[in-house]
């Protein structure tokens, strides 16, 4: 096979390629005092939202799910709230199927902090998240909002990979029609 033709093979290849280690997760729920609620925004359950709001000193709340597909999930996240003022704290972490702090801090009023994290999954496993918080204020409130987003690897777009493939063939004539005009002149 010329090597030309294992280029445009390979590039072929790499262009249609997708990911190997698509996430899936099962329905997600939430656990918890007071008004919770869950929102997934796509069919993969790996972009979702957990909200919870109550009237408390402290409150702890659990977001589970169960992974369908195995793979790596790589996501952003976000966490907002407020937990009253005086005396208070905040925290979420991953507590299932490995442990992971994410946040554990004290604010003042609100509070909103954000990161990416990597987690290695496989079929079968219980997904948790825990967080919540408590405070020392008359005006006993928790309220919060933690957002997850997959992080998706960039796939290389089809327009590219077609126009490498137009340079390679371009090379190849070029090269063809040289070594026919150089056995022309011999």
């Amino acid at each position: 096979m010329k090597t030309s033709t294992k280029l445009a093979a390979a590039l072929a290849a790499m262009t249609l390629a997708t990911s190997a280690e698509a996430v899936t997760f099962d329905t997600w729920s939430i656990s918890g005092p007071g008004t919770t609620s869950v929102t997934s925004s796509n069919a993969d359950n790996t972009d979702v939202t957990f909200s919870y709001n109550t009237m408390a000193f402290s409150g702890t709340w659990s977001a589970t799910t169960t992974v369908l597909a195995g793979g790596t999930y790589d996501f952003s996240w976000l966490y907002n709230g407020m937990h009253a003022w005086f005396a208070a704290q905040e925290y979420l972490n991953v507590t299932s199927p490995t442990s992971q702090a994410l946040v554990s801090s004290s604010s003042f009023g609100g509070f909103s902090y954000s990161g990416t994290s990597v987690l290695s999954l496989v079929a079968g496993d219980v997904l948790t998240f825990t967080f919540g918080g408590s405070n020392g204020d008359y005006n006993n409130f928790l309220n919060g909002t933690i957002a997850l987003t997959e992080n998706l690897p960039a796939v290389p777009l089809p327009a590219t990979g077609a126009a490498l493939l137009g340079a390679i063939g371009a090379m190849a004539v070029v090269r063809r029609r040289k070594t026919a005009l150089a056995s022309m002149a011999a």
